[in-house]
C-alpha cells in the first residue's frame, strides 16, 4: 500500500508565545468548563466557587490574548498556533465578560 507522507515546505517553527497562548486557551476552557460543571450541581445556586473559577479562566484568556498578540512579532515563524490561542482566548474573554454584564 501507500505510505502517507507528512509534506512540509518550510522549517520554521510555532512562535513560542502562541504555544504558550493556545496551551492557556485549553487551561481556561477546562476552568470554565469545571466552573459550569460545579453551577450546574449547585442548581444555578453557586458558591463563591464558580465565581472564582470564573475570574480564574478570565484572567486565564485575558494573558493568552496578549501572549497570543505578541507573538505575530516573532519573525519567519509559524502563525497557526498563534491564531488558534488568541482566537479561542478572545471569545472566552468575551463569554466571560457578557456573563459578568448580565449578572450585574
Amino acid at each position: 500500500m501507500f505510505k502517507k507522507t507528512r509534506l512540509r515546505f518550510s522549517d520554521k517553527e510555532y512562535t513560542i508565545g502562541g504555544v504558550l497562548s493556545s496551551a492557556l486557551a485549553i487551561i481556561a476552557l477546562a476552568v470554565l468548563g469545571y466552573s459550569i460543571y460545579l453551577s450546574f450541581m449547585a442548581r444555578g445556586e453557586g458558591m463563591t466557587e464558580v465565581g472564582a473559577y470564573g475570574l480564574l479562566a478570565m484572567v486565564l484568556s485575558f494573558f493568552g490574548v496578549v501572549f497570543g498578540l505578541l507573538s505575530y512579532k516573532e519573525q519567519d515563524k509559524r502563525y497557526g498556533t498563534s491564531f488558534f490561542g488568541t482566537f479561542t482566548n478572545g471569545i472566552i474573554l468575551i463569554l466571560l465578560v457578557l456573563f459578568i454584564l448580565i449578572g450585574l
